[in-house]
């Protein structure tokens, strides 16, 4: 295991990973996972099979980060470290590459807007479920991402959500990442839908604005000014 995996877009650990990791035995840390998951969280949502040399099948999990950080606290702290540090170097090793010229940008905009006008499709034809997301952000206080660059008079396709992925703030299914939530620039919320369905949303929470107008704003502002600089040369 060399990598994080991502599962709907959520980085995740191989239990397997983790017992190299820690030098304890596969079957040990499986153990550890099932007890920690039948008091804080849903075991059948994690569970995974892989095949061994022998060709059979084996139990192992895939945890997110919040999963692994709560598995890893009954460890040494020696092992938290290496734990944590393992998970920041895949997480960079994961997170999209940053344009280097204007150009670069633009096609990663144009490629982006793609997506996003795939994606405004598919919810057209489910535009309850959009009426049912826009009340959820009045009602709780949060606000789209797009609605957070027009606030501050970006434009969502073309800078920010470039700058947001370029920056490793969003996955590549443009939910949050730790480090931007770390960082209180963005939240997780859950949407429900008029039909029970219920799938994560980014969100920035009117408490987070301030941060926004701080931080986010200039840095936004400063990348693009560098990326035209680049593309000018």
């Amino acid at each position: 295991m060399n990598e994080l995996i991502k599962i709907d877009g959520v980085l995740a650990m191989d239990s397997r990973e983790i017992a190299e990791l820690t030098g304890k035995a596969h079957d040990k840390v499986v153990a550890d996972i099932v007890n920690q998951l039948e008091i804080v969280g849903d075991i059948a949502a994690f569970r995974d099979i892989y095949y061994d040399s022998m060709n059979r099948r084996q139990l192992c999990y895939k945890l997110p980060y919040r999963e692994t950080m709560i598995l890893v606290s009954g460890y040494s702290v020696e092992i938290r470290a290496r734990i944590i540090d393992r998970w920041m170097e895949l997480e960079r090793d994961n997170a999209p590459s940053i344009p280097k010229t204007y150009a670069e940008a633009l096609q990663l905009a144009a490629d982006q807007a793609k997506e996003i006008e795939t994606k405004t499709a598919e919810l057209a034809i489910a535009a309850p479920k959009v009426e049912s997301f826009n009340a959820l952000m009045r009602s709780e206080r949060n606000m789209s991402i797009t609605d957070a660059a027009k606030h501050f008079g970006l434009h969502p396709k073309l800078e920010v959500f470039p700058y947001l992925r370029a920056r490793g703030y969003l996955t590549l299914s443009d939910l949050p990442t730790q480090a931007a939530i770390d960082a209180g620039y963005l939240s997780l919320k859950e949407v429900k839908a008029q039909d029970g369905r219920v799938w994560p949303q980014a969100v920035v929470e009117a408490w987070q604005l301030e941060n926004w107008r701080a931080h986010v704003i200039h840095q936004i502002k400063r990348w693009i000014t560098e990326l035209r600089i680049e593309g000018g040369r």
